[in-house]
């Protein structure tokens, strides 16, 4: 028999196997391979930011390499392209540019603190752009509602111009009575963060005695500052700095005989700072935002989380929030993937993340997030987050490891 006719025969027999069993689950339609989706990411790979981003890339690539572990979406493998911003505004018109106009991705993820000068070419085309607003009040602008943000619908103005008392609400938590409030020179984002804590404190009662809006930028020469704070009687402090500087000034206090309960910063977070033994020393007593639940209150998304790091990554510290950001930007993306039909198409994919209902990472997010295209540009009537401080060397969670919450004031 040649070989033709014993196909023909095994052909026969495997139809009458189906017959009697039905279709095996290798034949199942769910398992069949489609086209792989092009996604790009955009961040900090190199210039001055870069330590400030470390994460993004991998948060996200080990979020798709676990999804692509268990068959993709829909049979889709996603295929992630990275794209340099370079710390620079012409860089990240040239990454957008390069991933929409020659990659031709399906969708951008987008962790850039230079969005401003890209984020029209994604919406000229049409392209999804999905990531976190630290950039500019673009994500809350129409018609960019292509644009869908990790910390849900935000006002027109960015997520600065959010008037909220969750930090003031911190601040009282740890027993601060009079707060310096404290931003970069010539930086708006800063400024505006900066000025929404005052209007916020004056809500939630708590006394703002000092605030400086003239730090320079990186800046580790603190001494008068803290002198000045001193003087003002401040017992703690708000700050849109960056984390060396927020070392220095907890340092300069320490040596002022200055005592801070409230010092409270947005980054510095992880396993960078626990890392470095003068870190640890400057950042005792620290007060940490995280964006996410901490890896040492786990639940089951963080340990799915960490088991990701550790296996694609070989990670297993404690994710700063660069990771955070990478790691639940590429969840979203594939959350709204899934609800987006077997053969997505832009427009599918917008209208299903726009759908989606309680989203919050799978239980990594300390409340679920609006994505609402009716609520488009409307600020969250609360905002919540978790906080650590740095104690000895390793951090401690504030209140009992729950959310603090804040509520946005009109």
């Amino acid at each position: 028999m040649g070989k033709v006719a014993r196909i023909g025969v095994l052909t026969t027999v495997a139809s009458v196997i189906v017959t009697l069993m039905g279709v095996p689950s290798w034949a199942e339609p769910s398992r069949v391979a489609r086209s792989p989706i092009s996604v790009g990411l955009i961040t900090s790979l190199s210039g001055p930011a870069e330590p400030q981003f470390v994460g993004n890339l991998q948060g996200a690539q080990a979020r798709i390499d676990l999804q692509n572990a268990e068959g993709g979406v829909n049979g889709h493998k996603i295929n992630l392209i990275s794209a340099d911003d370079q710390t620079s505004f012409q860089g990240a018109s040239t990454a957008m540019s390069e991933l929409v106009n020659l990659r031709r991705v399906f969708a951008v993820i987008d962790l850039s603190d230079f969005t401003a000068s890209a984020y029209k070419i994604a919406q000229q085309a049409g392209v999804p752009v999905v990531g976190f607003p630290s950039d500019g009040p673009e994500w809350g602008q129409r018609p960019n509602t292509n644009m869908i943000s990790t910390s849900g619908n935000v006002p027109p103005t960015g997520i600065g111009g959010i008037v909220n008392t969750l930090y003031p609400n911190v601040a009282k938590l740890l027993g601060a009575k009079n707060m310096a409030v404290l931003a970069l020179a010539g930086e708006a984002a800063s400024i505006e963060g900066a000025q929404s804590f005052i209007k916020a404190a004056k809500v939630d009662g708590l006394k703002v005695g000092y605030t400086n809006f003239t730090i320079p930028i990186g800046t580790v020469d603190v001494t008068s500052l803290v002198l000045s704070m001193k003087q003002a009687g401040v017992d703690g402090f708000d700050s849109g700095l960056l984390v060396n500087t927020n070392f220095a000034i907890l340092t300069a206090a320490h040596q002022a005989g200055l005592k801070l309960v409230a010092p409270v910063m947005p980054t510095g977070y992880g396993q960078q700072l626990l890392d470095q033994p003068s870190a640890i020393q400057a950042a005792q007593g620290a007060v940490f935002t995280v964006l996410q639940r901490p890896v040492n209150e786990p639940n089951a998304a963080t340990r799915q989380e960490q088991a990701a790091f550790a296996k694609y990554e070989h990670f297993t510290g404690v994710p700063e929030i660069g990771w955070t950001e990478g790691w639940i930007s590429a969840d979203l993306l594939i959350q709204a993937l899934k609800h987006a039909g077997p053969d997505p198409t832009q427009a599918s994919f917008l209208r299903a993340a726009h759908n989606l209902k309680g989203y919050d990472a799978e239980g990594l997010l300390p409340y679920p997030i609006d994505l609402s295209l009716k609520d488009f540009g409307k600020p969250p009537a609360k905002e919540c987050s978790y906080f650590e401080r740095l104690e000895g060397a390793k951090f401690v969670p504030l209140n009992g490891g729950r959310p603090v919450c804040g509520q946005t004031v009109k």
